[in-house]
């Protein structure tokens, strides 16, 4: 399977609503934590406009947070140039279900 395993997240944990706002989705996750609620890079980051996704976050009474996904070094360096952190990273890992099963 070669899915982009941040869709799975989209999938399996759904945000109420996405936003669109300065190049980002913005997830509406109405308090169902960090990762249903963040930003990610919909355009590329030169057309992007971080402070028009962080006002869409505060509209929507979220703290502005951003998921970084494979290939994006270059948002993580402006983010961390404003201020960022990495907060609450998640790992993804995939095998073959048998290997999961310990078959």
């Amino acid at each position: 399977m070669t899915q982009d395993l941040t869709e799975i997240i989209d999938a399996t944990w759904p945000a109420a609503k996405i936003h669109h706002a300065g190049g980002f989705d913005i997830r509406e996750g109405l308090g169902g934590g960090s990762r249903v609620s963040c930003a990610t890079l919909a355009v590329p980051l030169e057309q992007a406009d971080i402070a028009q996704a962080e006002a869409r976050h505060r509209a929507l009474g979220q703290t502005p947070r951003f998921m970084l996904r494979p290939g994006d070094d270059a948002l993580d360096a402006c983010l961390a140039e404003r201020g960022y952190e990495s907060y609450d990273p998640v790992w993804l890992w995939q095998a073959p279900i048998a290997q999961v099963q310990g078959e």
